[in-house]
């Protein structure tokens, strides 16, 4: 919701919150960014304070400004995690391509740290706040959403059931409503197996309804995610693959270059890790 979109009562609230947090120190100033504490918290200033100043203190605690500047991922994350901006969309907001159902989570969860995995989710979030950012300064108008095409394609059951991964999906969540508010503008989930219900199942209750009612999912019906994608996002800022026109420089369809789609597989003798690309 911006803030354009409120009404009497709701600006009334508004104004009373921002009066309340007046001595926060905000990553962002702007009105747009403030009022998504308040929808995060159904417009009860008691409750939107308390988090927005527990997220304050979180960013404190972990550094997290500095996060994009200062901190080094690992490798593995970089190489292999498997997410990247590809576009805008038609509000001009940053479009992340997540090839969910081909990462080797297990391999990716053994290879690094659960801190260090929380943590680039972290920085994976500051680099879109920037983007986000980027894109206000360009198009001269607001820009607090980004949208996300997560691509289940691949899924296996062996992924879904791996406890580390359940895990650190639920956390994630948990710190992304926590510190990142009303940050998305839509999300679609397409190539969802059946089993996906499983998946999805586990997170719901983590979710604020205004996020779940964000998202659409979509089986293996390509014309039917294609049209709906091309709906939200210009062909020319979406691969060929996904309904679009884009490819990389060697005629990618998937555009890898933009999303790190790369798979690897772990072995451990003794104390040895060896990663090694397939």
């Amino acid at each position: 919701m911006m803030i354009s979109q409120l009404n009497e009562l709701q600006k009334e609230t508004f104004a009373q919150f921002k009066e309340n947090i007046k001595d926060c120190k905000l990553i962002d100033s702007s009105d747009d960014y403030i009022v998504k504490w308040l929808v995060a918290r159904n417009f009860d200033v008691d409750q939107a304070e308390k988090m927005l100043r527990r997220s304050l203190e979180w960013r404190r605690a972990n550094r997290i400004d500095e996060i994009v500047e200062q901190w080094e991922p690992p490798v593995a994350l970089v190489k292999y995690y498997p997410m990247g901006i590809i576009g805008n969309d038609k509000q001009s907001c940053p479009v992340w391509i997540v090839s969910f159902g081909n990462a080797d989570w297990r391999g990716i969860l053994q290879s690094v740290s659960k801190r260090d995995y929380m943590r680039y989710v972290c920085y994976m979030a500051e680099k879109s706040f920037h983007e986000m950012r980027k894109n206000a300064l360009q198009t001269q108008k607001p820009v607090t959403y980004q949208t996300f095409i997560i691509d289940m394609d691949g899924l296996s059951m062996r992924q879904m059931s791996y406890r580390p991964f359940r895990e650190v999906g639920i956390e994630g969540i948990k710190l992304s409503e926590a510190n990142y508010p009303e940050s998305l503008r839509r999300v679609f989930i397409i190539n969802a197996p059946k089993a996906f219900t499983f998946v999805f199942s586990m997170v719901k209750p983590f979710l604020h309804q205004v996020t779940l009612d964000k998202i659409s999912v979509f089986g293996f019906d390509k014309n039917e995610w294609s049209a709906a994608l091309l709906k939200e996002i210009d062909a020319d800022q979406l691969p060929v693959y996904y309904g679009g026109t884009m490819t990389d420089p060697d005629g990618d369809p998937k555009c890898s270059s933009k999303v790190s789609i790369e798979t690897f597989v772990i072995r451990l003798w003794g104390s040895i890790l060896l990663i090694h690309q397939v």
